[in-house]
């Protein structure tokens, strides 16, 4: 396939799967509202030049329609959102602007201008708190009494899940959803405890993690969110439309997750501050919807091998990758 579009591309995730769409030699038309960082610059290297790249003001609410008519691409996959969770928890006029709305207007101009098929990236943010593990990726998001655990971020998430899904039923469109968890590696901007470990451990600083307890996650290295990506646009033999991008395996404490960037940067230096009522009751809220995700049809409907299952070795490719960015 070539002339994939991809929104966000000069950011985090989206760098790294415009990266793995140019590796497979797909023709790549990026949409961004900011021009390319360093990172994503440094992470494509010499296949920089070849991203075709469209910066979009955030305000101009026809422009992915004219770009998807100047292009027309095979394929989209749309990952740009606003990811903050915390200020979107009292925002939902926001949330619906910035996550539910371009979602739809994407959609409508993929579909009129012949996309063959759409990856949408969503959250594991979707879940309430969940009922069983290995959480299904048919686990309910709304249940009689809760709705998505990620607050008004969740909640615009699996509105923009819905009317996805919706394209496939009414305009049989190939839609594919895929649910990441705790996204990391090399040029990541949301901190979520690692990047301050990491990237603080190698610059050898003192890293203040404040006073925000991190509740146990699933970490996902963004190689293996972009390989699933680039997968699902080959078409595999699935009825299924959605994935999580995750490794399925125990959650990951943030004592642990030290443990585990100390191991290979004995020197790390961490301090904290005590966590304040408002903090710990914000990572009990998140860690409603945490659990040990069943990942199964990544391998049983994709045929796809996890990269990085453990969290040592994705850490320590994050660790070289952050170190060569910064000899560079």
């Amino acid at each position: 396939m070539s002339g994939v579009l991809v929104t966000g591309a000069t950011g985090f995730i989206g760098g790294h799967i415009v990266r793995e769409l140019l590796h497979a030699g797909h023709e790549v038309i990026g949409v961004s509202r900011y021009p390319l960082r360093p990172e994503t610059r440094h992470l494509l290297g010499r296949d920089v030049d070849r991203l075709r790249l469209e910066v979009l003001p955030g305000d101009d609410v026809d422009g992915i329609r004219r770009i998807c008519e100047r292009h027309r691409p095979d394929a989209v996959v749309h990952v740009d959102a606003v990811v903050d969770v915390a200020g979107l928890r009292t925002a939902p006029m926001r949330a619906l602007e910035s996550n539910v709305l371009p979602t739809l207007r994407l959609l409508e101009a993929a579909r009129d201008t012949g996309a063959r098929s759409v990856v949408y990236l969503s959250s594991i943010a979707v879940l309430p708190g969940i009922r069983t593990e290995p959480i299904p990726v048919h686990h309910p998001t709304v249940t009689a009494t809760e709705g998505p655990g990620g607050g008004f971020y969740g909640a615009s998430k699996a509105a923009a899940e819905v009317f996805a899904l919706e394209y496939v039923t009414s305009f049989g469109m190939d839609v594919r959803i895929v649910r990441p968890s705790a996204v990391y590696g090399f040029g990541m901007q949301w901190p979520i405890g690692l990047k301050p470990l990491v990237e603080g451990g190698v610059d050898g600083i003192e890293v203040d993690l404040g006073t925000a307890r991190l509740p146990s996650r699933d970490f996902t290295h963004v190689a293996d969110v972009a390989g699933v990506v680039a997968r699902l646009l080959e078409h595999p033999p699935t009825a299924q439309r959605v994935f999580y991008a995750a490794t399925g395996g125990a959650l990951v404490s943030e004592e642990e997750l030290i443990a585990t960037v100390r191991r290979q940067l004995p020197e790390l230096r961490v301090r904290f501050a005590p966590a304040s009522d408002a903090d710990s009751a914000a990572a009990c809220v998140e860690s409603a919807y945490r659990g040990v995700l069943d990942v199964s049809a990544l391998r049983d409907e994709l045929g796809y091998t996890l990269r990085f299952p453990d969290l040592h070795d994705g850490i320590a490719e994050y660790i070289a990758a952050y170190r060569a960015f910064r000899g560079a």
